[in-house]
């Protein structure tokens, strides 16, 4: 409760969400440059600037949804999209451990254990206040990822003007079912809270030996960001990672165009990330 009350560790945490949340938008804008150079040389599909156009459309219409699921997060710890900085969460808030309830105490002494509970963990509101960052940034993470599948939806049908506004409209209100699985899961990653992976879950494992968990209090978070920053938008992502798959899949014969999309967004991702690691290492030395 300590590191969860800590300033610092909200300071970081909403810098962060804004951070991978916006980066979103100039990757797919340098996306769509590649995709641009490709079906210029003869290629097809891939991503398109005005997908990144959409996304900002996307964060502005859903700003209103997220400040509701925030709040909401905040007051009961529902959850519009699963996933939680606080581990063993598993989708609902913990339970209050620094309560008569959880000791099972009764009377006077149960009294005091509650009040003391509030007192010690400044009534939750630290924790709470992940809760209502971690929604918002989630809500508007998957309103922006909504309204570029509903565009590039609308693209590949051929529509334009009204008639593609129309389309985007009524994708984002009545999602088909792949599309709501592909924002959310899209949510998850820009708040580090993607499922572990084989190595992420075998890593994970040593917290089960006692006593590791004081050394490892929380590991998904930070795997995530390992694999975000250092994996995913480094040259590693070249050979090894989610990248490096979705840029065979692109390569492959008879790829489709969902799959020349997500590989022209590894290129992004890859690039813009070497990029600013180069430019962070000149300033630093």
């Amino acid at each position: 409760n300590v590191l969860l009350s800590s300033p610092v560790t909200h300071t970081k945490n909403v810098v962060g969400a804004f951070l991978t949340t916006a980066a979103h938008v100039p990757e797919t804008a340098v996306a769509g440059a590649i995709g641009a150079a490709r079906r210029s040389m003869g290629g097809q599909g891939g991503v398109y600037i005005t997908d990144a156009q959409a996304q900002l459309f996307g964060a502005t219409m859903g700003i209103r949804d997220a400040w509701g699921a925030a709040a909401r997060g905040f007051a009961s710890g529902e959850k519009t999209i699963p996933g939680s900085k606080i581990d063993g969460g598993k989708g609902k808030r913990p339970a209050k451990a620094f309560s008569a309830e959880a000791m099972r105490l009764q009377g006077p002494l149960g009294t005091f254990v509650d009040n003391l509970g509030h007192v010690m963990t400044l009534n939750r509101v630290p924790t709470k206040m992940l809760e209502f960052e971690d929604a918002f940034f989630k809500v508007t993470a998957q309103r922006m990822s909504l309204y570029e599948q509903g565009m590039r939806s609308g693209r590949n049908k051929g529509l334009r003007d009204d008639a593609l506004a129309e389309h985007i409209a009524q994708f984002v209100y009545n999602p088909p079912a792949n599309a709501l699985k592909q924002a959310d899961a899209h949510a998850r990653y820009v708040t580090l809270q993607t499922d572990l992976d084989e190595v992420g879950k075998n890593i994970s494992g040593l917290r089960k030996i006692p006593g590791m968990r004081y050394f490892l209090p929380f590991f998904k978070t930070p795997y995530n960001a390992f694999k975000y920053a250092l994996v995913d938008r480094t040259p590693i992502g070249i050979l090894y990672g989610d990248s490096a798959a979705a840029m065979r899949r692109a390569r492959a014969p008879g790829a489709s165009k969902a799959d020349k999309a997500a590989g022209d967004m590894a290129m992004a991702r890859i690039s813009m990330g070497s990029m600013t690691g180069a430019l962070i290492f000149g300033i630093t030395m």
